[in-house]
């Protein structure tokens, strides 16, 4: 593997192998107003068949990263993943300006209130899911809340969904920095019946041998060195 490589994989472990330290994550990894800011090239997000797989790893410095791949370039026939990667560092992010449009794809408040629900009640959902072993590896986005060339704010986000372990699960909201409106969450055909089609792995999806390749390269770098 290369160097750039070799260094993603191992910052995905680190954050698999502490995931469901809830002490650390508390202390080290969540905060309130939770996001990062990112912005796709056609080389990152080359199909509108795409999603964009969202890992998160921990640097060497401790910092929790965001890695937003395109679902066509997550293979292992993948040999410039310096091109197609994007990488950028979750810190504190400002929430925007509410307008009043309600009629937009998710409206501001509707999208406040999911952002919201993150910084009230991230420490209990955090220990209630790191119980259950059900932190996200990565977030799952659907080609439809993505423009190339277009500058985005993702937020940390709890929406309500009682059938898993918590009456939350976390998501991302969307914000078009160009459009000034949220994007994401929405209504998609393909959703399994969800009002959010950004969705976190797990739990709705499984990691299989032909998606999430980065994710399958991290877990057999964790699982060597328990060895």
């Amino acid at each position: 593997m290369s160097d750039y490589l070799n260094k993603i994989v191992a910052n995905i472990s680190n954050w698999e192998n502490k995931k469901s330290d809830f002490n650390y994550l508390i202390a080290e990894m969540f905060e309130q107003h939770l996001g990062f800011d990112f912005n796709l090239s056609q080389v990152q997000f080359p199909s509108s068949e795409d999603t964009v797989h969202c890992y998160f790893g921990i640097n060497s410095f401790g910092k929790l990263i965001a890695y937003l791949v395109a679902s066509s370039n997550d293979t292992e026939n993948q040999r410039d993943w310096s091109s197609v990667v994007y990488e950028v560092e979750c810190s504190i992010k400002t929430f925007p300006m509410l307008n009043n449009n309600e009629d937009a794809v998710i409206s501001p408040s509707e999208a406040y209130q999911i952002t919201q629900n993150w910084n009230g009640e991230y420490p209990t959902w955090t220990l209630n899911q790191s119980l259950n072993d059900q932190i996200f590896y990565a977030f799952q986005i659907p080609a439809a809340d993505i423009t190339i060339d277009t500058n985005y704010t993702a937020f940390f986000g709890l929406m309500n969904e009682l059938t898993f372990h918590t009456e939350y699960y976390g998501t991302l909201v969307l914000y078009s920095q160009d459009q000034m409106e949220f994007v994401s969450p929405k209504q998609n055909t393909n959703s399994e019946g969800f009002y959010n089609t950004v969705m976190p792995v797990p739990p709705y999806e499984p990691i299989v041998s032909n998606t999430y390749y980065l994710q399958q390269l991290a877990t057999r770098t964790l699982e060597s060195k328990l060895e």
